[in-house]
C-alpha cells in the first residue's frame, strides 16, 4: 500500500510515517520543512520539500493509494491561512480524485467544538467554532472538514477523519502554553489553575495505529471519530511535575472566570472515544499512555533545567 503523509516532517506526521514504514508501508513525504536524511534512508521513506499549494505534488498523488493529510499552517493571517490550509487541501483533493485515490485521512482538531456543549465531547456535538478559543484555526479546520465531505459526497473520494485535542510522543508534550508553566514550576513560582479543566490526550503512536486500522476500511469512509490515549486535569498534570522536579511551586485553583492565564488551560476538553472503538476496535493502554505522557514531561523538566 503506497501512503503519501502531507506534512509528514512534523511532529506528528513524522511518528505516523515512521510507524508506517516500520509495518511495511511504502511511506512518501511531502512537507516545507525537511526531516533527518538518516530517518528518510533507513525506512526508505521518500521525500519531497515542496508546499501541498503546488502543482508539483502531482508527482507524488499519482502513485498514491491513500493520502494522510497533517500539514498545517497556524498563521494568523487570514489571507495566509485559507490559501495555504484550504486551498492547499483542495489543490490535494483535485489531484487525489484525478489519480484515483482510494481514501483521504485527514488529522483535524478538538478546536472545531468550540465550546463544549457535553461532557465528554461527541463527534457529532454542535460545532460552535464562533465560541473557539482559536477562532481562525477553528474555522479553517471546520472549511477542511466540510470540504472533504463534499469531495466524498460528490466525487467519491472517501474520507476519515480524526479529530485531536492534545497530542504528545515519549519526549515532548508540545506547546508554548505548556512550555511555561513548566519554567515557572522550575522557579518555583505560584501556579493557577482553572478547576476541573483538563481534556483528553494522545500519544502519537496511537494515532499512527488508528490510521493503520482505518485505511482501506470501509468502516471508516465518511467517519469522523475522536481520538484520545487517556484524560487528566491540569491540576493533576502541574502536581506531577512538581513532584516529578522537586519545585516548591504551590497550585492555586480559581474560578475559569477569574483566571487570567492562557485560554488553552480553560474548559473541559474531554473526549468521547466509545465510537472509535466499536467502528475501528481501537483500544488505548491509557495506563501506559499516560506513563509515556509523564515520561516526556520529565525529559522537558530535565532539558529546561539546564538553561
Amino acid at each position: 500500500m503506497r501512503i503519501l503523509v502531507v506534512g509528514g516532517a512534523g511532529f506528528i506526521g513524522l511518528d505516523v510515517s515512521l510507524y508506517l514504514a516500520k509495518r511495511g508501508f511504502q511511506v512518501s513525504i511531502i512537507d516545507i520543512n525537511r526531516p533527518s536524511e538518516n530517518i528518510l534512508d533507513k525506512y526508505n521513506i521518500r521525500f519531497e520539500q515542496i508546499d501541498m499549494t503546488s502543482e508539483n505534488v502531482i508527482e507524488f498523488i499519482r502513485n498514491t493509494d491513500v493520502i494522510i493529510h497533517s500539514a498545517w499552517d497556524f498563521s494568523e493571517d487570514v489571507k495566509k491561512s485559507f490559501t495555504v490550509n484550504v486551498l492547499g487541501t483542495i489543490n490535494l483533493l483535485e489531484k487525489a480524485v484525478n489519480f484515483n485515490v482510494k481514501q483521504f485521512i485527514f488529522l483535524s482538531s478538538a478546536v472545531v467544538y468550540g465550546k463544549p456543549v457535553n461532557i465528554p465531547i461527541k463527534e457529532n456535538d454542535p460545532l460552535l467554532v464562533e465560541e473557539s478559543r482559536a477562532l481562525l484555526h477553528a474555522i479553517t479546520k471546520l472549511a477542511v472538514e466540510k470540504t472533504l465531505y463534499y469531495y466524498y459526497k460528490e466525487k467519491n473520494l472517501p474520507y476519515t477523519i480524526f479529530r485531536i485535542w492534545w497530542a504528545y510522543n515519549d519526549s515532548r508534550a508540545p506547546g508554548r502554553s505548556f512550555r511555561e508553566v513548566i519554567k515557572k514550576i522550575l522557579n518555583n513560582e505560584m501556579i493557577e489553575v482553572p478547576k476541573d479543566a483538563g481534556g483528553s490526550a494522545v500519544h502519537n503512536e496511537d494515532i499512527a495505529r488508528v490510521i493503520e486500522y482505518s485505511i482501506d476500511n470501509k468502516e471508516a469512509f465518511g467517519e469522523i471519530f475522536n481520538i484520545a490515549s487517556f484524560s487528566f486535569t491540569w491540576e493533576e498534570v502541574f502536581q506531577e511535575c512538581i513532584k516529578i522536579s522537586g519545585s516548591t511551586s504551590k497550585i492555586v485553583l480559581v474560578d475559569e472566570k477569574e483566571f487570567k492565564g492562557s485560554p488553552f488551560f480553560m474548559g473541559r476538553w474531554f473526549l468521547d472515544t466509545r465510537k472509535i472503538k466499536k467502528r475501528l476496535k481501537f483500544k488505548s493502554d491509557e495506563e501506559n499512555a499516560k506513563a509515556r505522557f509523564y515520561g516526556a514531561v520529565q525529559k522537558m523538566l530535565k532539558e529546561f533545567s539546564y538553561r
